[in-house]
């Protein structure tokens, strides 16, 4: 359902990468949450899986869906994010 392989980001005004080769799979059924403190990228990878945020390695997908340029239309219809 969603999947992001070797997926790093970082943002233009920083030299830090937020996020350092991270992959995940989340499948159909699966509950799942991210938690943890401020700062450490929680939003970043929930933006980047989104296609929000640009993406500096790697890739994400949604419903085997590439991301990586946004939300097409299909997708923006089934999914929503707060």
């Amino acid at each position: 359902m969603i999947q992001a392989e070797k997926l790093s980001v970082k943002y233009a005004t920083g030299k830090k990468e937020i996020l350092n080769s991270l992959s995940l799979e989340v499948k159909s059924g699966d509950i799942f949450s991210l938690v943890g403190p401020n700062g450490v990228g929680k939003t970043t990878l929930v933006k980047a899986i989104l296609g929000m945020v640009k993406i500096t390695h790697g890739a994400c997908r949604i419903l085997q869906i590439d991301t990586k340029n946004g939300l097409n239309e299909n997708l923006k219809q089934k999914i929503s994010f707060v």
